[in-house]
């Protein structure tokens, strides 16, 4: 974000600057220069909102992509919308990725060029590092009214082959291939309800990645996510 400040600073200049040239007038230049830098700023607010439009009308509508991944590994996948949130029983209606598709995605995440490719058919695909999880205050995970599983054991699930799988279907009773992905859907609702600074912050440190990237996620990136997160626990408390 630093960065982006300089890049917009030295453009700035540099249209006083060629302004200056032109004119020969002081009093022209800024004249000129801050109607050239309140129309840009128009233009990239008018830019902001409609891709704030764009998310606000279609997140909820549309079918999106959730992958947890350690280090450059795949350990599981599922699709839904966040209409789907509201349901009571919305888990019932997480869309499994299979383990030939989420190899594939996993293929195509850890080749540049065919990134793009994941998310099609999709909305939004987001990646979360399992740091999500791992770093997280929360100590407690409820699976459903009746269960709730500690954070140790959510992230056992979210590591274990199917031969552990197994065992903990015995607790939780809804097939060991819908074990992973309705865990790590669950523990994400959590985190999004009970933390939700802990999604901003994955954000800004790359611990979610999201396809496609569009200028409001870029935002919440940079300055917006940091003032984001400090007004979060204010509106929990």
């Amino acid at each position: 974000m630093a960065l982006n400040i300089i890049i917009a600073i030295v453009i700035i200049l540099a249209i006083f600057f060629i302004l200056y040239k032109i004119t020969k007038k002081v009093w022209k230049t800024l004249l000129f220069g801050f109607i050239i830098i309140i129309i840009l700023i128009l233009i990239f607010g008018f830019i902001v909102y409609k891709d704030f439009k764009d998310i606000n009308d279609n997140i909820g509508k549309r079918d999106n992509l959730f992958v947890l991944k350690e280090d450059s590994e795949f350990l599981t996948a599922f699709v839904l919308n966040f209409d789907k949130l509201d349901e009571k029983d919305y888990h019932n209606n997480v869309i499994i990725i299979d383990k030939a598709k989420l190899s594939q995605y996993n293929e195509n995440f850890n080749n540049e060029d065919n990134k793009k490719t994941i998310n099609d058919g999709y909305y939004k695909a987001f990646f979360f590092d399992i740091n999500i999880i791992e770093n997280s205050d929360l100590n407690e995970f409820r699976i459903s009214e009746q269960l709730s599983l500690s954070k140790n054991e959510v992230l056992q699930i979210l590591k274990s082959d199917e031969a552990a799988l197994s065992l903990f279907n015995q607790r939780l009773n809804i097939g060991t291939e819908r074990i992973k992905p309705t865990v790590f859907s669950l523990a994400f609702i959590n985190i999004l309800s009970n933390k939700p600074e802990d999604v901003i912050k994955g954000l800004k440190n790359d611990d979610i990645e999201v396809y496609k990237e569009t200028i409001v996620f870029e935002l919440i990136e940079g300055e917006l996510g940091s003032i984001a997160t400090g007004f979060i626990p204010d509106l929990n408390a």
